[in-house]
């Protein structure tokens, strides 16, 4: 998928620091209440647990990776675009083509005022809600029904 200057490719080796970096930053970002040790408890396993589980599509905007969403089946695993990025369509082109054609489902801290706005723009409703065992922290549990892609 391409949109102006802004295009879509599968995940690379080559992008994990990228990806690292991207997701580090906007997961600050957006998770001011993550304590310190979850964020590098996360980091570190997203090359040898996270990325191996996933699909990941890559935003690329000028040359330079600008964001990434993977897909764990039916479930959007993680959306993560870069601070400078967002707001500007990378999280709606990703999430557009992960979803296409399906439902999907995702997990969303309930305190991540930012990113519960953006599911809800790009078509996912809340259906429930649980506590993460890892955190102690509640999140919502959302769906974009098929009809939405």
């Amino acid at each position: 998928m391409t949109g102006s200057d802004l295009s879509l490719r599968p995940r690379l080796a080559a992008d994990l620091e990228a990806l690292c970096v991207i997701w580090e930053a906007a997961t600050r970002s957006t998770h001011p209440f993550l304590p310190e040790k979850v964020i590098a408890t996360e980091r570190a396993a997203l090359a040898e647990t996270y990325f191996p589980a996933t699909r990941t599509l890559v935003a690329v905007r000028g040359g330079r990776v600008v964001g990434f969403g993977s897909m764990r089946g039916a479930e959007l695993a993680g959306l993560f675009v870069a601070p400078e990025a967002q707001r500007s369509g990378v999280g709606r082109a990703l999430v557009a083509e992960l979803c296409a054609g399906m439902a999907v489902t995702l997990e969303v801290y309930t305190l991540n005022m930012h990113g519960r706005a953006a599911y809800h723009r790009l078509g996912f409703v809340e259906t429930g809600r649980r506590v993460d065992t890892a955190t102690g922290l509640e999140r919502v549990q959302m769906v974009r029904p098929a009809e939405s892609a």
